[in-house]
């Protein structure tokens, strides 16, 4: 079992109450990160429990530095790396809650060290990357159809109910958008995030660690 340890009350809280919403909902995705337990002690030591995982993505690479040879392995690589689509359609598109009012996250933070990589029980060859970290998302409840006016619940401006504000988050794998002060965020900077990653794995695949870190550089 892993422990994260948070500074304040408040991003403890933020995060607990953003787990809650993505697991208490009518499905699940093995993809998505699910945690155990939180635990507060006193007003300074907060702390949530989650699965164990020896790496995150980019340490992963970085302890298997050579380029993968086999298309075996390539493949199940490829596997894992679709398997983040999965994960973000999931966070999307993919909730409802026991109300069934659809559910819509959008991680803002996606990225290498935000992903795991855990055994696959059912076969060794392959590992399962986990979504985590989930203390800057945005998580809202779309309204139902019926309570839209008649706006469809599929168009722009419905989502747009659920836009977030750029957190200001620094990372090499965020959206244009977020260069932008009082920019908005949709899932858009998601999916973005997501090509980055891809393109890094694609990299490493070739090239292995020495090549992402060429790549990074550029």
């Amino acid at each position: 079992m892993a422990r994260k340890d948070f500074k304040n009350r408040d991003e403890f809280r933020t995060e607990i109450e953003n787990i809650k919403q993505i697991f208490f909902t009518l499905r699940k995705s093995e993809n998505i990160l699910e945690a155990f337990d939180g635990l507060q002690l006193g007003d300074s030591q907060f702390s949530l429990f989650m699965p164990y995982s020896q790496w995150d993505l980019g340490v992963w690479m970085e302890k298997h530095p050579f380029p993968v040879n086999t298309p075996t392995e390539k493949a199940n690589i490829l596997r894992s790396a679709t398997s983040l689509a999965d994960g973000l359609e999931f966070l999307h598109s993919g909730m409802t809650d026991r109300n069934h009012r659809r559910i819509i996250c959008y991680h803002r933070n996606f990225k290498p060290g935000n992903i795991l990589v855990f055994p696959d029980d059912r076969d060794s060859s392959q590992f399962i990357w986990k979504i985590c970290d989930f203390g800057i998302s945005s998580i809202k409840s779309l309204r139902p159809h019926t309570e839209t006016d008649g706006t469809d619940s599929n168009s722009s401006s419905f989502q747009s109910d659920v836009n977030a504000m750029n957190p200001r988050v620094d990372s090499t794998y965020l959206g244009p958008e977020s260069m932008k002060n009082m920019s908005i965020m949709t899932e858009k900077n998601d999916i973005w995030s997501l090509g980055c990653i891809i393109s890094v794995v694609l990299t490493y695949l070739e090239l292995g660690w020495m090549g992402v870190g060429d790549y990074s550089k550029e």
